[in-house]
């Protein structure tokens, strides 16, 4: 009793620190990509909202608002069975294509040294390396790995979504004007 109570109370700091280290990252990257013009915000090259909602932006947006609600249900769901396995297949192949898609997304000549590229795009690697990193870990057994890579995962997309907001950013013009 003493030993699940001690590994509850070390899951909630796990929990909380995992939370915790992705606000900051995800604040530290929107505040360099903010100041290195990664956001694209205003580019003289593309002012209209149609003319911003590229084909990258449309499958980034229309692969992410579902991967948000499934990613929250299988968390929270229960684990290991046919379902979960299934869900979290769509989850990763969402998650997947949403990060490619971001590659194509950026303001050429803007971002770290013209690239387009800013240090949001930070998150694009670390998909590519989380999503088989979880895939992995659990098919070799390591289902804390698994269920850590997968958590941080979600929580980065849902705190990089809400940056996605931002007076100015596409999805701060479609939901507001």
């Amino acid at each position: 009793m003493k030993n699940e109570n001690s590994a509850k109370a070390n899951s909630k700091t796990m929990i909380f620190i995992s939370i915790a280290a992705t606000i900051i990252i995800t604040m530290v990257l929107a505040i360099l990509s903010a100041n290195s013009g990664g956001f694209a915000t205003s580019s003289s090259s593309a002012q209209t909202l149609s003319e911003r909602m590229t084909i990258s932006v449309i499958i980034h947006i229309a692969t992410i608002l579902p991967a948000i609600p499934l990613g929250g249900y299988i968390l929270w769901a229960k684990k290991g069975d046919a379902l979960h396995k299934m869900l979290g297949k769509i989850w990763c192949c969402l998650m997947l294509i949403t990060a490619a898609a971001t590659i194509w997304i950026g303001s050429p000549g803007n971002g770290i040294a013209g690239t387009g590229f800013s240090f949001i795009h930070i998150f694009t690697l670390v998909t590519f390396i989380s999503v088989p990193l979880a895939i992995w870990s659990v098919k070799h057994g390591n289902v804390k790995r698994h269920y850590s890579a997968m958590q941080g995962l979600y929580i980065g997309s849902l705190i990089a979504g809400g940056f996605a907001f931002l007076p100015g950013r596409i999805l701060h013009i479609l939901a507001f004007g």
